[in-house]
């Protein structure tokens, strides 16, 4: 049984909202328990696939420390039959120099019938 739309904003905002996290550890912690255990996880098309959870909470471990100051905003493009196409932008400060930065992203992921993605891949570009 496909997940509602309304539970699918849920699991978005769960996921973009470990961001903003004070405690990197459970921002990650938050992050990486919105993927089945088995997740196929790419950050961009040519990045190694990131093979479960234990690799996501590590990526998103290591992308919390290194960033401060965090908004973000998205667009859900579509949402059918397990597939979420997802547009977000997030800003933040770089955690070392202060330096600001913006993403803006395209994400597609594909979801169990326990909710949680099982595949995740983005397309994003920094400015």
């Amino acid at each position: 049984m496909p997940m509602k739309s309304f539970v699918v904003k849920d699991w978005v905002e769960t996921l973009l909202s470990a961001w903003q996290v004070k405690d990197v550890e459970v921002g990650a912690s938050r992050a990486a328990a919105c993927f089945s255990e088995d997740v196929a996880y790419q950050e961009t098309p040519f990045a190694t696939v990131l093979n479960g959870r234990d690799d996501v909470n590590q990526y998103w471990l290591e992308m919390l420390n290194s960033q401060k100051d965090v908004s973000y905003s998205y667009d859900i493009v579509t949402w059918q039959d397990s597939k979420l196409v997802l547009n977000w932008r997030v800003n933040y400060s770089d955690a070392e120099s202060s330096e600001a930065a913006s993403l803006n992203g395209l994400s597609v992921g594909l979801f169990n019938e326990a909710g949680l993605c099982y595949d995740w891949r983005e397309w994003w570009h920094k400015s």
